[in-house]
């Protein structure tokens, strides 16, 4: 998936949307395929072919975002900074999940 980012600017499509930016805004909608994992009572086929098309999904979605920052800057202070506050906010985001059902 990294491979393919990288080299996705050559096109049309990246060129108008970038990069990056691209596969998140595809992606997150298709990782409603996630609850189609929990749908119980079908066959091995089913939950293999549901698993990896959202492992390809997941994959597609969080390449492109994990490399976001260093898109956004070259200044290494600057990077760490965006790296760090998306980490807060996913710490901030993860305590909320568990603590509030």
């Amino acid at each position: 998936m990294g491979m393919i980012s990288d080299n996705f600017y050559k096109t049309k499509i990246g060129k108008r949307f970038g990069r990056r930016k691209f596969f998140i805004m595809i992606g997150i909608p298709f990782m409603l395929a996630y609850i189609l994992m929990w749908i119980s009572g079908m066959n091995f086929w089913y939950y293999l072919v549901i698993y990896v098309g959202f492992d390809i999904i997941y994959t597609m979605v969080l390449v492109p975002y994990e490399t976001l920052a260093t898109e956004m800057t070259s200044d290494f202070k600057q990077r760490t900074t965006f790296s760090g506050a998306r980490l807060f906010c996913g710490q901030i985001s993860a305590f909320f999940s568990a603590f509030v059902p």
